[in-house]
């Protein structure tokens, strides 16, 4: 009976590390959306219409409706370590969404790509902490093969 309860422990443990590892992979997909996104609200006229079919063929982002389903389950399941910076992105994200010709002059659409691009890598640095995917082992080469002398007399001293 003793093992039981360290069992549920350990099945929740893992149930909620997988689950985790679904809404960060969830998260990140809406992150690199946005600031696709960003990058192609803010090009010159130009360069949007070059990219305009591309842009609606690729664009990941969700609706509003998962998009609020999401963050509710970042919320309820993300650390606030991966909850911020994928919120902070989303901030910085939202101004460029309700007037993205304010962003258009070189230097202001530098500024908020490289404010998200900053935003991003913290968010994707908290999420390989989070995960421990920056600890994983590498591969370790396989033991040298030893001359089997019962197939190789020759090699028998």
């Amino acid at each position: 009976m003793n093992g039981v309860p360290a069992a549920l422990r350990r099945d929740a443990i893992r149930w909620l590390r997988e689950r985790c590892a679904q809404l960060y992979g969830e998260m990140l997909t809406q992150a690199y959306a946005e600031r696709y996104y960003v990058t192609f609200a803010t090009s010159s006229d130009s360069a949007r219409e070059l990219m305009r079919e591309s842009f609606a063929a690729t664009d990941a982002r969700l609706p509003p409706l998962d998009r609020a389903r999401l963050g509710a389950s970042g919320s309820a399941f993300a650390s606030h370590q991966v909850h911020g910076p994928y919120h902070l992105l989303f901030a910085e994200a939202w101004p460029v969404t309700v007037n993205p010709a304010r962003f258009r002059s070189e230097e202001a659409r530098m500024q908020v790509i490289a404010r998200i691009a900053g935003i991003l890598g913290d968010l994707e640095a908290a999420i390989r902490r989070e995960l421990g995917t920056d600890q994983i082992p590498p591969k370790t080469a396989a033991p040298a093969a030893t001359p089997d002398s019962a197939h190789n007399p020759g090699l028998t001293g």
